[in-house]
């Protein structure tokens, strides 16, 4: 090879494009460049489920006075599939069973048959009863107004929900914490998880008090 074509060579590579080492170089400067970069990332996404945690207590602490100030029953409902919750109302007092709610495969189990004989019981109940009828509406639940429903920040999900009339956890589907207008709660245990990191929102059920825990929490035996 004569020193003409080892010109002609390089000239080629200086007008056709990047050489070997010009594209070795620039490679790790983007590797170091993203490395730096990432814990600034982990920082940010930290910061949202601490902040989505943060606005699940102000929301239960919110509801547990709504609750004892109105004489209403309240609760919020989580659906974990869509990383989501809203809050409710009744239009009165309500009552929930003292049996624990079933759970199965780690999600609420619902029997159907039951519930669509209640839609024609309650049905039946408006044409007959009018103000049984009503009285009765008043334990359903609707959305409070100008409560948008929340939704999860990217990257944060449930990772499980145990409230104090389930007997274990959910990990799909929906759950229900309830505030009752004798000014107190249910025990409940609301885990966030962001990757492999945890965390959870506590609810004390007769002071209403939240706090937030690193990590997921046993739930209590039955």
């Amino acid at each position: 090879m004569n020193e003409r074509s080892v010109i002609s060579r390089d000239r080629i590579g200086a007008a056709g494009g990047f050489t070997l080492l010009e594209i070795g170089i620039a490679l790790v400067v983007l590797a170091l460049a993203f490395s730096l970069a990432l814990p600034g990332l982990e920082a940010v996404t930290g910061a949202r489920m601490r902040s989505a945690a943060g606005h699940l207590s102000s929301s239960m602490r919110a509801l547990y006075s709504e609750a004892a100030l109105t004489g209403r029953t309240c609760r919020i409902a989580f659906n974990l599939d869509d990383r989501s919750y809203a809050v409710e109302c009744a239009q009165g007092a309500a009552r929930i069973s003292s049996v624990k709610e079933e759970v199965r495969d780690g999600q609420r189990y619902r029997d159907l048959k039951k519930e669509q004989d209640e839609i024609e019981r309650l049905r039946d109940l408006a044409k007959d009863n009018p103000i049984q009828a009503q009285l009765e509406a008043k334990t359903a639940y609707f959305a409070v107004p100008g409560v948008p429903k929340v939704t999860l920040p990217d990257g944060v999900f449930f990772q499980s929900i145990w409230v104090q009339h389930q007997a274990e956890k959910v990990v799909a589907g929906d759950a229900f914490l309830y505030f009752f207008p004798q000014g107190n709660t249910e025990h409940a245990l609301i885990t966030l998880k962001r990757g492999e990191d945890l965390l959870t929102v506590e609810s004390n059920s007769l002071t209403g008090r939240v706090q937030l825990i690193d990590g997921a929490i046993e739930a209590p035996k039955s």
